[in-house]
């Protein structure tokens, strides 16, 4: 069985389970720390990895693609 759980990093505890479980994700196989964003959230940082040169019109085009595909 696959939980998902939803933390919010503006409190303190949840400050702590955020570092807690991306600790232990280091360490174990079993447990997949996946960091999800807004939409714009998304669309700035990828405007932003662009415009300083950390990812290509054709990394973010394959990025895209797997999103929606």
């Amino acid at each position: 069985m696959v939980f998902t759980v939803e933390i919010d990093d503006k409190s303190k505890t949840g400050k702590s389970i955020l570092h807690l479980l991306k600790d232990l994700s280091k360490t174990s196989s079993g447990i997949h720390f996946i960091e999800t964003v807004e939409d714009n959230e998304l669309l700035e940082k990828m405007k932003r990895s662009l415009k300083s040169g950390k990812a290509s019109k054709q990394e973010l085009n394959k990025t895209l693609k797997s999103i929606l595909g």
